[in-house]
């Protein structure tokens, strides 16, 4: 099991950690506000049927699927900065909506039905450090004196190393867990038991008191790469800031991974303490927004006001991204952990995966 997650973090790390920061150094213009908005509400409706697909093609061929998606998009938007066809990002955003909805749930099936129960933290940790380590790497390309056009070469050649290694992942029914158990003991899929379980899941009670948390659960990276990012700080302080966010969030994921692994407390306890700190902290980050926003008033209309890396006043900012990116972390790693908790069956893992992705990806639409 460790292997597939490894092989599903890495080409995480560079089709999507890639994309992350190409998607955080873009602009926040109408157009772009309006593909975000496209892209989040395409993903979310595909997400809705995207655990069923994944049960029929399995994770190979979802993961391959939803991977092309990301590049061609890219290549959208590459194109479109020549060109000036409004459609363009909009289409891209469409198609990789479809795609990304299956490539999460594939990535998100992986992290919470492999494990043994008392590992499910600590693989959702190593799968979220291998996805940001991907964003940490590529963030550093736009600091090289190179043409952007190079950058954007590169990207595309790291997610296309990543779109390869799909070819790796294996059937859920080949794969054991170290305890000996299956991670399915279904043989083959069946299309009508699974259009009634698509229902009969989601309305699953413990889901649906869940839904909450999952539509925020990705509500808040609008504001945190979007305005808070490109408004209030320099050019060169956004990349040095994105690349430090998504460094918190591996810590994130990696420290709160192995308290939900902790044996010394109930699984019921764990979870309502782990809720009760996401709950304390993210108020805490959005207060420290808050108050740089009033801080620096004039920052979005002034790039003169702008923070700089290399002003006094700068640590403090640093640290508040720094929180904000562990708080951010520990949301994603409770999520992922409370629907691994309920079953360890690949297939009822898969629609859970996907409803989660629809939830959040509504979520972030809503935000844009």
């Amino acid at each position: 099991p460790i292997i597939q997650l490894i092989i599903v973090s890495s080409v995480c790390c560079f089709v999507v950690g890639t994309y992350n920061i190409y998607y955080s150094l873009g602009d926040n213009s109408s157009i772009s506000i309006w593909a975000n908005i496209f892209l989040y509400a395409s993903f979310s409706i595909c997400s809705i049927v995207s655990g069923s697909v994944h049960n029929l093609l399995g994770p190979r061929i979802s993961t391959l699927v939803g991977c092309v998606p990301y590049i061609i998009y890219v290549c959208f938007l590459w194109i479109y900065r020549d060109i000036d066809v409004a459609i363009l990002p909009v289409i891209g955003a469409v198609i990789l909506g479809a795609g990304a909805s299956l490539l999460w749930t594939a990535a998100g099936t992986i992290a919470m039905a492999y494990p043994m129960e008392s590992q499910k933290g600590r693989f959702f940790g190593i799968f979220w450090i291998m996805l940001n380590l991907g964003s940490l790497i590529s963030g550093f390309l736009p600091f090289f004196p190179i043409k952007s056009n190079y950058v954007t070469i590169g990207f595309l050649c790291l997610m296309a190393f990543g779109l390869c290694q799909s070819y790796f992942l294996v059937s859920p029914r080949r794969v054991i867990r170290e305890d000996g158990s299956r991670v399915t003991s279904k043989s083959r899929f069946d299309f009508k038991h699974e259009i009634r379980q698509i229902p009969k899941a989601l309305l699953n009670k413990s889901i649906l008191l869940l839904f909450p948390v999952f539509f925020y659960s990705n509500f808040y990276y609008s504001y945190r790469l979007g305005h808070f990012t490109h408004e209030l700080f320099s050019e060169r302080t956004v990349v040095f800031n994105i690349v430090s966010y998504w460094a918190s969030q591996m810590l994130g994921a990696f420290t709160f991974g192995q308290y939900l692994d902790n044996p010394l407390c109930t699984r019921s306890k764990k979870a309502k303490l782990g809720l009760l700190f996401i709950g304390f902290f993210s108020t805490a980050t959005w207060i420290g927004c808050l108050l740089m926003e009033f801080r620096y008033p004039d920052a979005a209309t002034d790039p003169d006001s702008r923070l700089d890396l290399l002003d006094d006043s700068y640590n403090s900012s640093l640290v508040l991204v720094l929180l904000s990116g562990f708080s951010d972390a520990t949301v994603q790693s409770w999520c992922y952990w409370m629907m691994g908790a309920m079953t360890n069956d690949s297939m009822v893992l898969s629609r859970y995966a996907g409803f989660y992705k629809a939830m959040q990806s509504g979520g972030t639409a809503v935000a844009w």
